[in-house]
């Protein structure tokens, strides 16, 4: 098998940002490099940051991000400085040039590209420019929403608000740069190619997955089926409602366990849920 340089972009990564996305794009470049392939992982530093490094056979590659501040987790800085940094973020040049410097040196064949909060759709343009096959996934709404959540308060928008076809315009329009788009889910994808974006692009369905193999286990004749959720506990990821619906099941039908972490407030309300009723088999645990 001939072998290739490649670069994936992620907006955090190992040892940083320890999500879901992140651990799909450390998969995939572990993956990749174990079978010969030349690795770069493009992904964003603090100013003073870390240096280059190699871990697990990736060449890991910090951008020091250029914008009003670090974002990650989600900030608490006032909104105007919010709004300030949202509006940088649709279309970073700065971030663009650090990229496209990068792209100069590491000559990759391919480039692919995760989650872009910090770094903005901006990188695209550069990759484009260069002749290169683009890949993007998509694993949340960044493309549609500045918040990647498409939820305003304690409901889901059903498409997106006037503000935030403002603010993600630039993004948009960007997007006719990438030539194969993946989505995490159907329904994802479908609601960015049913708003008009990657058009013309292939475009396909990839569920997440990890190398590590699943135990084996064999289900005895007539035991309870096991529900569980292990992610972040957050209103927008939506274990309330899981916990929800289980409960309007028949009372001994099923057990759930829930295991995350997030809001203490949020997770004390997902407990009383849990403990509601005492005929259903329900656990939660946080770390």
């Amino acid at each position: 098998m001939c072998s290739s340089d490649l670069a994936i972009v992620s907006s955090l990564y190992a040892p940083n940002g320890q999500g879901g996305a992140e651990r799909v794009a450390q998969d995939l470049a572990e993956g990749l490099a174990a079978r010969g392939h030349e690795v770069h992982v493009l992904t964003l530093g603090r100013a003073s940051g870390f240096g280059h490094a190699t871990l697990n056979g990736v060449r890991v590659r910090p951008v020091p991000l250029r914008n009003l501040y670090w974002p990650f987790p989600v900030s608490r800085a006032p909104w105007p400085g919010k709004l300030a940094w949202h509006a940088i973020d649709a279309h970073n040049p700065a971030m663009a040039s650090a990229v496209d410097g990068l792209l100069e040196e590491i000559r990759p064949e391919l480039v692919h590209t995760h989650n872009l909060a910090g770094f903005s759709a901006a990188i695209w343009a550069p990759a484009a420019r260069r002749g290169l096959p683009l890949v993007h996934t998509l694993h949340d709404y960044y493309l549609l929403c500045p918040r990647s959540t498409m939820r305003k308060g304690e409901r889901n928008c059903d498409a997106p608000c006037l503000a935030c076809r403002a603010v993600t315009l630039p993004r948009r329009a960007l997007a006719r740069h990438v030539g194969h788009v993946t989505g995490v889910s159907r329904h994802l994808l479908d609601r960015h190619l049913e708003r008009g974006l990657f058009a013309g692009a292939g475009a396909s369905v990839v569920y997440n997955g990890f190398g590590a193999p699943a135990p084996e286990r064999e289900r005895t004749s007539g035991a309870k089926p096991r529900i569980g959720y292990l992610g972040s506990l957050v209103p927008a990821k939506g274990p309330d409602r899981l916990v929800d619906a289980f409960l309007r099941l028949p009372a001994g039908a099923a057990e759930l366990r829930i295991a995350g972490a997030g809001d203490a407030g949020y997770e004390a309300d997902l407990r009383r849920r849990t403990a509601r009723s005492e005929e259903h088999t329900s656990e939660l645990q946080s770390r």
